[in-house]
């Protein structure tokens, strides 16, 4: 075969898995995650479910590649986040990103489809998908406790107390409807959450 025309065909098999992979989070502002079919899909996505089954044969591996590809998403938004001279600036950027992504992607976030599929036969590649992310977002919580602004402690930890808490965040935003700016804007107070929690300063112990 020519060169030329594998790598042609290599291509538009990846142009028609992103195709795929949009059009199941596209699907999630409609159906919910447990009632989304595969011909659900291949119709958001305009192929028929023959082809789509070509790619993906059944739904919890598609919607497994979709957690992937939106955990690298995330990553790179952390990683590419300007960094200052603060590195609890910096945190917060990284911070901005993550909820900013939520934002965007909210139907997907609200779901927690990742969650769902964490006890299936995908959970393991899941999984190591999530600690990449917090390995990326760990590196910044590493800065502040090199600055001496965090004690020493497990970064993979408190990068996991993040996610949860911007994921609250985007609970009370679209589950509870308690509240109404753009996601990003509570980082600042998500931050303060994480490094003060919700003792008061000078507070005395009985």
């Amino acid at each position: 075969r020519e060169p030329s025309l594998i790598k042609k065909r290599t291509q538009d098999a990846e142009i028609r898995r992103r195709q795929i992979l949009d059009a199941a989070r596209f699907a999630l502002r409609k159906t919910p995650y447990h009632e989304l079919s595969m011909d659900d899909i291949a119709q958001t996505a305009s192929i028929s479910k023959g082809l789509l089954y070509l790619y993906f044969k059944d739904k919890e591996q598609l919607f497994a590649a979709v957690t992937h590809d939106m955990i690298a998403a995330i990553g790179e938004r952390i990683r590419k986040a300007p960094k200052t001279s603060s590195p609890l600036e910096d945190l917060k950027g990284a911070l901005v990103e993550m909820m900013a992504f939520g934002e965007v992607n909210r139907e997907y976030a609200t779901q927690f489809v990742g969650e769902q599929l964490s006890a299936g036969k995908h959970a393991a590649s899941i999984q190591m998908s999530f600690q990449a992310l917090l390995s990326d977002l760990g590196t910044r919580v590493q800065a502040c406790v090199e600055a001496g602004l965090l004690r020493p402690h497990d970064t993979k930890i408190s990068a996991e107390v993040l996610t949860e808490l911007a994921k609250l965040y985007m609970r009370r935003k679209y589950l509870t409807k308690q509240i109404d700016r753009p996601l990003s804007a509570y980082a600042p107070e998500v931050l303060d959450y994480f490094m003060n929690g919700f003792g008061e300063k000078g507070a005395r112990r009985k």
